[in-house]
């Protein structure tokens, strides 16, 4: 009787247990647990409040022991809210260490891209104050006190300096002629270079300087750019004493034609006084990329001595050569070198001694 009553009933049971099945199965589907995730997520961002709560109920426990017993007519009612609180207490912390983990790896792969990827970043003035951040940091382990001014000066120099356009390969050629008795030298120099325009930086200007020192001149000649001669009175600006120039050239014209490297020639004349001012010096304002070349022929019985300016040059050549047109030539850089800005070189004029033994000694 019990067992027919039993299998009466079976078939009704696992109607209803597949009934109850596909309701559990419809509960944690994927619909559902969107939204779950979706309040949970905003539920961890008042990690605050958590751990505010649970502080509240653990002090309120153990200092309103009597007043929570009598609220919930049990004895033990406080430490239940401890208990809570603890629980509460813990979950924060927990939260805060699953979101700190969450939180460095964004900020590591963050950081990644400051390095290794740096075009994704567009505001440039970000990709600088990391730099900045990053070098007082090393510095500060050699220059305790001024790291700061350290990395100022090496952001300004390498920078913040003539960023608009490079030279890639550069020569510079000098033709010196000397006036024995007076002791005057009159230096035509001849500079010719490939211009790369930064691309990049809206409206890129072109800005060249030079001068000399006691009482001496100069003056410029010739400016051409993409095989143009420029107007000079339009783009070099003289002082009064014709002791020094500056030389600005908007580069939007070359830019706007889609040039993004144009051949630079700029020919200068100065007069130097050799017992004042027996030296030429030319230091790298930009950077300059590939063969960068110094030529220099002179007048019979003077010669010209060269020495390094600035920081350490990248395999410098020292020894002179003597070109098919007679020039001496000093390489400072090879074709798959660089120049930095601060680095440069001096020329020195001195009169060959048996010339100048020549020229004292008195003929009878």
């Amino acid at each position: 009787m019990t067992t027919n009553k039993q299998k009466s009933r079976s078939p009704s049971l696992r109607k209803k247990i597949s009934t109850i099945y596909k309701n559990i199965k419809e509960v944690i589907s994927e619909k559902t647990i969107s939204p779950i995730k979706s309040l949970l997520s905003w539920v961890t961002s008042f990690i605050v409040i958590i751990f505010i709560v649970g502080l509240s109920l653990i002090v309120g426990g153990i200092f309103h022991e009597s007043q929570i017993n009598g609220l919930f007519s049990y004895d033990k009612a406080a430490n239940l809210v401890q208990e809570l609180g603890k629980i509460l207490l813990g979950a924060g912390v927990f939260a805060v260490i699953l979101k700190s983990e969450q939180f460095s790896k964004i900020f590591q792969n963050h950081i990644a891209n400051v390095f290794y990827d740096p075009e994704i970043i567009k505001n440039r003035e970000i990709i600088d104050e990391r730099w900045k951040v990053m070098t007082q940091s090393l510095l500060k382990k050699v220059l305790p006190e001024k790291y700061e001014n350290a990395e100022q000066k090496i952001h300004e120099q390498f920078f913040d300096s003539n960023l608009h356009c490079q030279f890639e390969g550069f020569t510079s050629t000098y033709d010196i002629t000397v006036d024995s008795n007076s002791k005057t030298a009159t230096i035509v120099n001849t500079s010719s270079a490939g211009l790369v325009i930064t691309d990049g930086i809206p409206n890129p200007i072109f800005v060249q300087e030079g001068s000399v020192l006691n009482g001496d001149e100069i003056s410029v000649k010739k400016i051409k750019i993409n095989s143009q001669s420029l107007p000079l009175e339009e783009i070099v600006e003289v002082d009064e004493d014709n002791k020094g120039y500056k030389i600005t050239i908007e580069l939007d014209q070359y830019k706007n034609l889609g040039l993004t490297k144009v051949p630079y020639i700029r020919i200068t004349e100065a007069e130097q006084d050799l017992s004042q001012e027996p030296y030429i010096s030319s230091y790298v304002s930009r950077y300059i990329k590939g063969t960068t070349s110094i030529k220099v022929k002179i007048t019979e019985g003077f010669s010209v001595k060269f020495l390094k300016l600035g920081i350490s040059l990248v395999s410098a050549d020292d020894n002179d050569e003597i070109d098919h047109q007679g020039y001496k030539v000093w390489t400072l850089a090879k074709e798959e070198e660089l120049l930095l800005p601060g680095q440069g070189y001096n020329l020195i004029i001195v009169e060959d001694t048996k010339s100048a033994t020549e020229h004292n000694t008195p003929h009878t």
